[in-house]
């Protein structure tokens, strides 16, 4: 998905020339770059800003990159002793840290914490 094109045509609506210009700058000075994922139901009509939508935003992302992460370095969930997450903005129940030991059936004895609202 192109990005920068599809968020600013989902958006124009929304905002004066002068506020879709500066959010442009930050957007481009941001490191942000055409190929850069976003979420479909951010920029679907309408849009989506519930607990479920955002629970799968984590889901897809988070278990994708730590079920990347223990293919590259060959280590089984069973072998990890402490999960630690953070998230300023959500913080559902059961926990981050939770879900991430429940997804890939880490043992009972390894520790979580969930950072939550810093």
């Amino acid at each position: 998905m192109q990005l920068v094109n599809k968020l600013f045509l989902f958006v124009l609506q929304r905002f004066t020339d002068d506020e879709l210009d500066f959010q442009k700058k930050i957007l481009y000075r941001s490191g942000l770059g055409d190929e850069t994922y976003v979420p479909p139901w951010l920029y679907s009509k309408p849009q989506y800003f519930d607990y479920a939508h955002a629970r799968k935003e984590f889901e897809v992302t988070c278990f994708t990159a730590i079920r990347d992460l223990l293919n590259k370095t060959g280590v089984q969930p069973r072998q990890i002793g402490v999960v630690i997450t953070n998230s300023s903005l959500f913080n559902p129940t059961p926990s981050l840290s939770a879900t991430i030991m429940n997804h890939f059936k880490m043992p009972h004895s390894t520790l979580n914490y969930n950072l939550g609202g810093m």
